[in-house]
């Protein structure tokens, strides 16, 4: 059994993963950590990994020429960081700055991808807790505006 397997199968991203599918992503796991300010990826950088946060929290933003970063969320323990490696382009559309130090598991998105389009039932199981994320990711950005436009009436 590989050594991360037993990690994934206690994340809350991937709760009641079935084991065949744990077993997949631990091939394509590594293990990562960074400081507190580090970027973990930046907007426009190619979107080949995502992240399962392990410990330590991080902000996404968007960059706004006209006021600088909007924090969009912060991320912690039990989370997934990163869904841009699922549509192409495979780009970073916000940034993720460290505010606590992190401890990460690295999932390798590329040959996670192509094992997804290699078994629909992997694919499957992986999109359907990602379009979780994704829908968090919007209506955090809605309340930003939300808040944006209330403070300018």
């Amino acid at each position: 059994m590989n050594e991360y397997r037993s990690i994934l199968s206690t994340h809350a991203f991937l709760g009641n993963m079935k084991a065949e599918n744990l077993d997949k992503i631990a091939e394509c796991a590594s293990y990562a950590e960074f400081a507190r300010g580090q970027y973990v990826f930046r907007q426009g950088e190619a979107a080949e990994h995502f992240f399962l946060i392990l410990e330590g929290s991080v902000e996404v933003e968007l960059f706004s020429a006209a006021g600088g970063p909007v924090v969009l969320q912060k991320v912690g323990r039990g989370s997934v960081l990163g869904w841009s490696w699922i549509i192409s382009p495979y780009i970073w559309r916000f940034d993720a700055r460290v505010l606590e130090p992190v401890k990460a598991l690295e999932i390798d998105a590329v040959r996670l991808r192509t094992m997804m389009s290699k078994d629909s039932g992997l694919g499957y199981e992986i999109l359907s807790r990602f379009i979780h994320t994704v829908c968090e990711r919007l209506e955090s950005e809605r309340m930003q505006l939300v808040a944006l436009y209330a403070s300018h009436s």
